[in-house]
């Protein structure tokens, strides 16, 4: 949408020199590599007839003299978008990902959630953090994978990691109080003034939502759109891991990943969520000591469950 009233200026000079004015290779700088074709007869001026976001996709055969008569019929003012909304996947994913982000739901999921910011709509957790999981446990790392369902609702609280919060939120949310009330029965953990979970990520717990965003207030509201099939895809991977994995799942809805976990050499902890629905049936399941039990018979160490005061 251009605004202002000001003579449109061509903005053909700010394509980098150094690229020689090759859209193509700028855009994939900027971790865009959806290609499509465009034409090389444009019109006077960009116009977004109406759309909040143009996205300028460039097929490798669109060559300089029609890049040149593209840039320089865009406007200051204009709205363009070369970024995908999703940020990169973090370096220690990234080659593992790399076709299922080609994926045509992948590119679904991503033009839904710039159309839901583009309505006004606040999606939680904050763009750099959707990724957060993966950005703290790399593949390589991992040894305990723990399955949560969609990020708190309430802003300011998820961060990327499931079941955990920022560290300043207070009051904590009742399914993170519960866990913390179970591990300090079955390990003797001391309950922290925090929710903050990263420690447990640090030691190679991939802590991941099935869903990993959701708009603010509305529970829920990102399901079936499309993380379902990736991180999917993630569990999948971390299943068919060489070393050892033990996979956590509470609840029925993460239970149902069990058939992703087909190799006899990983585990498998199951019981009841936390959440306080069913946390009459989670509370003495001892899932922590039977985590680290399962990781010392795979020769691994254990986790340090212990979360310090801040």
């Amino acid at each position: 949408m251009c605004q202002g009233s000001a003579a449109p200026t061509p903005l053909g000079a700010t394509l980098p020199d150094s690229l020689g004015g090759n859209l193509l290779e700028f855009l994939q700088l900027r971790s865009c590599d959806r290609r499509a074709s465009v034409s090389s007869s444009f019109p006077s001026q960009a116009s977004l007839g109406g759309s909040p976001l143009l996205r300028c996709q460039v097929a490798l055969s669109l060559g300089t003299p029609a890049l040149e008569k593209f840039w320089g019929s865009i406007t200051v003012g204009c709205m363009v978008s070369v970024f995908p909304m999703l940020p990169p996947i973090p370096p220690g994913w990234r080659f593992l990902l790399k076709e299922e982000t080609r994926k045509p739901y992948y590119r679904a999921l991503d033009a839904f959630l710039e159309k839901e910011l583009a309505g006004g709509q606040t999606i939680l957790p904050a763009r750099k953090d959707i990724f957060n999981a993966l950005a703290s446990t790399p593949y390589d790392q991992v040894r305990v994978l723990l399955v949560g369902q969609d990020p708190y609702p309430t802003p300011g609280h998820a961060h990327g990691l499931c079941f955990s919060v920022q560290p300043t939120v207070r009051p904590l949310p009742f399914s993170l109080r519960n866990v913390y009330r179970e591990l300090h029965a079955d390990l003797g953990c001391q309950i922290p003034n925090n929710g903050n979970l990263e420690p447990w990520a640090r030691q190679g717990v991939l802590m991941l939502n099935t869903v990993l965003t959701i708009l603010a207030h509305k529970a829920n509201s990102h399901q079936g759109r499309g993380w379902e099939s990736f991180t999917d895809r993630i569990i999948e991977l971390v299943a068919a891991k060489q070393t050892p994995v033990v996979f956590v799942l509470w609840g029925r809805e993460a239970q149902k990943k069990r058939q992703l976990v087909t190799q006899s050499h990983h585990a498998v902890v199951a019981c009841a969520h936390p959440s306080p629905l069913s946390v009459r049936k989670f509370f003495g399941c001892r899932c922590f000591s039977r985590i680290n039990r399962d990781l010392a018979d795979a020769g691994l160490l254990p986790i340090d469950w212990q979360i310090q005061d801040l």
